[in-house]
This record gives structure tokens, sequence and C-alpha cells, in this order.
């Protein structure tokens, strides 16, 4: 069945490879690598099996723990002359202890030198949270959960109450630093970007936002193309903090409009992002997986197969990724109104 798979695409463009152009100028590839939930002591083969299977867009963050793990991939491929390191975009993300303007350019400076990179690709702010941190300076990264994560006697986070827009002004000079080639957001609204995008000197060149069938962003994405940033769409296969056995990915409807389509559940969900002109991030540390995800091609899904996905995510909403601690007071950082597994 797996070779059937990669037989079936080999005509095809993988979406590892195809890429969309940004405000910027910049090329983001259409199907990125996530390394969100991995594992200690498996990001780096992971993302050294990635990047061999074709990936050429790696996701990371500071608050993953993993950066360290991500850089010996990227050096070790860079080495042994499978990639330059021109061909990759990697990103890596700001977190929410590091809101303070003066924190800023320190907070992506640890996280190149973890990486050992001059630079990234793209920067974001990881989520529009502003959190007091007890410790300034030293390695965050290794830092204990109680200093990443403030938490208060009510249930919810220390705040220091610093704008958004504070933050993302921080961030505009990085890229004439050359520390980064573009910045963008992560986790926000329709509004809050519309707000940073009003008052930006330096517009961002992507959002980051949970997206699938059941949380299809319709109205950001199209804030998104009118503005020249990619929407990148993570947890694409409605798998995030709850019960995986209860995801959009185990649904039985989803079989059903996969089967009708020819493909596997995985692959019609990550093609359904693709086919929305999504930037899709895909995630997993098995070998066979990951080699299935890079050959996902970029042509887009039948248009049956989109209305079926279309119409069944209208009537099923889903958020997968929703924490309840992100504010002052303790409340789902985006409200109550989906639930978190079916």
């Amino acid at each position: 069945q797996f070779l059937y798979f990669i037989e079936r695409h080999i005509m095809t463009t993988p979406a590892t490879q195809s890429t969309i152009t940004l405000n910027n100028g910049a090329a983001m590839h259409r199907l990125g690598f996530g390394t969100w939930q991995a594992k200690k002591g498996e990001v780096a083969a992971a993302v050294e099996i990635a990047i061999k299977a074709g990936f050429r867009h790696i996701d990371g963050a500071m608050i993953y723990r993993n950066e360290a793990e991500v850089g010996e991939a990227i050096k070790k491929c860079i080495a042994e002359g499978v990639v330059k390191r021109e061909d990759l975009f990697v990103t890596t993300k700001l977190w929410n202890i590091h809101h303070e303007p003066e924190q800023v350019r320190p907070a992506c400076e640890a996280s190149l030198k973890r990486l050992g990179l001059d630079y990234v690709d793209l920067y974001l702010i990881h989520w529009p949270a502003p959190w007091s941190c007890a410790k300034q300076g030293g390695d965050h990264q290794n830092l204990a959960d109680d200093v990443v994560f403030p938490r208060n006697e009510k249930g919810g986070t220390h705040q220091t109450g610093v704008p958004l827009l504070d933050t993302y002004r921080a961030m505009e000079p990085l890229v004439a630093a050359g520390l980064t080639r573009g910045i963008g957001l992560s986790n926000t609204s329709v509004e809050q970007t519309k707000e940073i995008l009003a008052k930006a000197t330096v517009k961002p060149i992507a959002v980051q936002v949970e997206c699938h069938p059941c949380l299809p962003q319709n109205e950001l994405r199209a804030l998104c193309n009118e503005n020249g940033m990619a929407l990148q769409a993570y947890c694409p296969l409605g798998i995030g903090m709850q019960d995986a056995s209860k995801s959009l990915l185990q649904h039985p409807r989803v079989a059903e409009i996969a089967k009708a389509a020819g493909l596997q559940p995985a692959e019609l969900l990550l093609r359904w992002n693709i086919t929305k002109g999504n930037v899709t991030l895909s995630k997993s540390v098995t070998p066979e997986r990951i080699a299935q995800n890079a050959a996902t091609p970029a042509e887009p899904l039948a248009a049956e197969a989109v209305a079926a996905l279309d119409e069944f995510g209208a009537a099923n909403p889903l958020r997968v990724c929703n924490p309840d601690f992100f504010f002052e007071e303790k409340g789902a950082i985006f409200g109550n109104d989906a639930p978190g597994s079916f």
C-alpha cells in the first residue's frame, strides 16, 4: 500500500516543492514540516528524514524546546550536500514571556543560536498573550515550566498587558538587522490581524492558525490573500490537544469522503488545505508517514471532495487547540464556540 501511494504520485508535483510568493518577495513551500509535540530525542532524526524526503519548509518554535535538534538536522543535511541553506524556509516563534519590546531581539538571537543559523525566514509572535517573566536573561529554553508558563492562583497566567502592536513593532527591526527575512503572527483573530496591517511599517508575511474543514478560517484567509500573506494551517488533520482517536482524521464521514475520492484520509485533509490556497504544516516522527506526507501532490482536490468536506465541516465545528490558561482568569483563549473533539 505504501509503495502504491508513492508510485501513484510519482508523476505529480509534490506540495513540498510547490511555492507561493509572499509580499516580501520570498517563496514559501506549500507543505511544511511541523515540530510541535515531537518528543525530545526524536526531532533531529525526524527533521533529517523530512528534508531527505523532500521537505524544505521547517516550522519550529522556542517553546517546543527542540530548536537545537532541528538545527542539528539542518546542519547535517547541509554538510551532506542534501540542501543548501537558501533552499530551506525555516520558521521559529517568539514565546509569550518575551513580549516586552526590549526582550524581542534577545529572544530571536537566542533562537538563532540554538538553531545554529544566521537568520530564519520567518519569525512569528506565537500567541497574542503577553505573559510576565520571573527571570530575565539566560537560555529560557532550559528554564522550568513555571517560568515559561507563569501560572497564577486563578488558574490563568500572570500578564504584563503589553499591547500586541508594541511587540510587533519591536519585531520589525529584526528584518533590517538580517535576523529574519520576514515577520508575522500566529493565533491572532481577524481583528487583531487587521490592526497590525493598518499600523505596521513592515507588513506581516504570514499568519499561522489552526485550520481544517471544521475550522476553515474563511475570513482570515481572504484577508491574507488580499495582503500577500500566507495562511499557515496547523493541526490540518484535526489532531491537537485532545485524544487523537476523537480527531477529524478518525471521523467516519471523513473516511467516506476519502474513499469516494480514492485517497487516504490524511492526504484528503492535507490537500483540502492546499486546495484552499493555505500553506499546510504536516507533522510526524514516523519515517513512513513522513515519506507519505512528502509525496502529497500540489494539485487541487476534485470539486466534489472539497464540497463534501466543506458541508461536513460547516455542520461539525471543531477546535482542537484552545488552551484555557492564557489569560489572567481561567478560560479558553478562543472561547467555547466549538468543541475540542467529536
